[in-house]
């Protein structure tokens, strides 16, 4: 990854964190919401993440007609007056899909297309060449609409979240949409992380004083939290804790102090290793145990479903510290400072 240019190094990062920001409209919402509320265009958000995947996949298949020198062979599916058409076909062909298979859909063809992605050098990718009906663009423009295309809509289910009532949007989530976010929220930062200089990383400040090694450590030991309860649930025992937390930031900087003499391949390895930890735990755990509650150690009754949703939170949160110490180029507000009130 040190060898890429910074540009593209960037549009990785705008890829995970606009797929990051469409999957979190999803949180705490239950499958009936997902499935049976429409949008205001009479989808649901099942259909929406449905078409999110059909797109990707004929992106995908484009890439590979470019890549085998068909480009006279592709068709102007999605284009111009033929894109509702085309959207309307696809509505018709995934419709009675269920969230668990709409969701699989979505993660394999993105997790295609990143990897078609990660195959191309940078002139490859900005290669212009022209299309059957007369339209210049490059690959780069691809993946740069397929952005556009989440952000879209992201906004549109975000608009559609708002109206739920409150009560709608602090339900047991499903297992497998959680576990797409949790994902999608990690590689939202990890991607920003190659964006950062190697010397850099462990001596220039990101968030207050503390760099980018104080950070990735300061998540590491909050996951571990996060683990350690989740696996004496998944013991059938009531979590306890071997520490009590009363001042937040006093907490974090006794972390943080801890880990200052650890290199940063230390740390990075201890940051993998602890997500891990969750994936396997996270694995294990039954999705009626979502419900069960735990006493964090500040006290606060709270089901693990919730206690989970600390990971995505958190790493959402430090990608945005981590974006407002980088040079990045037209990112929209939304993901250089976090919204009033949230």
């Amino acid at each position: 990854m040190a060898a890429y240019s910074f540009w593209r190094l960037e549009l990785l990062a705008r890829l995970a964190a606009e797929r990051s920001y469409l999957l979190r409209q999803l949180w705490a919402l239950d499958e009936a919401t997902l499935t049976a509320v429409p949008l205001s265009n009479g989808r649901t958000a099942k259909d929406i993440i449905a078409h999110v995947a059909a797109w990707d996949s004929l992106v995908l298949s484009r890439l590979r007609m470019v890549g085998n020198g068909r480009i006279n062979q592709i068709e102007p599916q999605g284009i111009g007056e033929n894109r509702d058409v085309f959207n309307a076909e696809l509505y018709q062909r995934y419709q009675n899909s269920s969230l668990k298979l709409a969701l699989a859909f979505a993660l394999r063809e993105r997790s295609n297309l990143i990897y078609a992605f990660n195959q191309l050098s940078d002139v490859e990718l900005e290669d212009c060449f022209t299309l059957p009906w007369g339209e210049e663009t490059s690959r780069r423009d691809w993946f740069v609409q397929r952005y556009e295309h989440d952000a879209l809509h992201a906004a549109e289910l975000e608009s559609w979240r708002k109206t739920l009532p409150p009560a709608t949007k602090r339900q047991i989530g499903s297992k497998p949409v959680l576990r797409a976010i949790l994902k999608a929220a990690r590689q939202e930062f990890t991607t920003l992380v190659d964006l950062v200089p190697p010397d850099e990383r462990v001596s220039k400040p990101v968030r207050g004083a503390w760099t980018l090694k104080d950070l990735v450590g300061h998540l590491t030991d909050w996951e571990q939290l996060i683990v350690d309860g989740l696996r004496q649930l998944l013991l059938d025992q009531t979590p306890e804790f071997a520490v009590t937390i009363t001042d937040f930031a006093a907490f974090d900087e006794a972390h943080v102090a801890v880990r200052r003499p650890q290199s940063w391949r230390q740390v990075w390895g201890d940051f993998n290793r602890s997500r891990k930890a969750l994936d396997d735990a996270f694995q294990q755990f039954p999705e009626l145990f979502f419900s069960h509650t735990l006493v964090t150690p500040w006290g606060k009754e709270m089901p693990a479903y919730f206690w989970l949703t600390i990971c995505f939170g958190h790493d959402h949160e430090h990608a945005i510290d981590l974006r407002q110490t980088l040079p990045l180029v037209h990112w929209p507000k939304r993901f250089i400072r976090q919204p009033a009130g949230s």
